[in-house]
């Protein structure tokens, strides 16, 4: 009668907990009502519990927060768990901190493995450090963005490679109706070093 009476309580128990909302669902709601300081206190708890995904919500909350120390410390803790969307969003925050060096730590792994949406910021931490093969290797693997290849254009300039920094930013410039500006400035002053009176005019024309 004794153990009959245990199970059931014990059953009890396991379905009172498990109609318990968690630490993580319980953060959302505070986080959702604008309750910031109680919903970081369970996120917390969650992450004491073991859940990844609420060290990003936490780092998230912390950035809209205008907290980013600590939103990089709970992003460092998902990243060391492996995630690399953590990973990512560490590569972009140091890029605007213009922490290249840690913008490389973060993004070099993930580009590694075809992650293009790192490529603009890793390729431009390696050109900042003059690193500028490095730079080339990377932004050649995102080589159609014109973002990238006013980029990889500096890179080859930087290096001396006059002939490529051309056709790279040409490409930019003939290929792609916007986001070709500083391309085209590039392309411009080029020529006018080189004395290339007749290409200089045919770009000049386009502005």
């Amino acid at each position: 009668m004794k153990m009959k009476n245990l199970l059931q309580i014990s059953v009890f128990v396991l379905l009172l907990n498990s109609c318990s909302p968690s630490n993580e669902s319980l953060a959302d709601k505070y986080k959702k009502k604008g309750d910031i300081e109680k919903a970081i206190k369970h996120y917390k708890l969650a992450i004491e519990d073991g859940s990844t995904k609420s060290m990003n919500k936490l780092a998230l909350l912390y950035v809209n927060n205008h907290n980013l120390s600590e939103a990089k410390k709970y992003y460092q803790m998902s990243f060391e768990r492996g995630n690399e969307s953590a990973a990512q969003i560490l590569a972009s925050l140091c890029a605007s901190n213009q922490d290249y060096e840690g913008t490389i730590k973060y993004a070099k792994s993930l580009a590694d493995k075809g992650n293009l949406n790192v490529v603009y910021n890793l390729g431009n931490a390696y050109l900042k450090l003059k690193q500028y093969d490095e730079a080339i290797k990377y932004l050649e693997l995102d080589s159609t963005s014109v973002f990238t290849k006013n980029l990889l254009g500096e890179a080859y300039y930087k290096k001396g490679n006059l002939l490529k920094a051309e056709k790279v930013w040409k490409s930019a410039v003939d290929n792609h109706k916007k986001g070709n500006a500083s391309s085209k400035q590039k392309l411009l002053k080029l020529y006018l070093k080189q004395g290339k009176t007749a290409q200089y005019n045919k770009y000049k024309r386009l502005e």
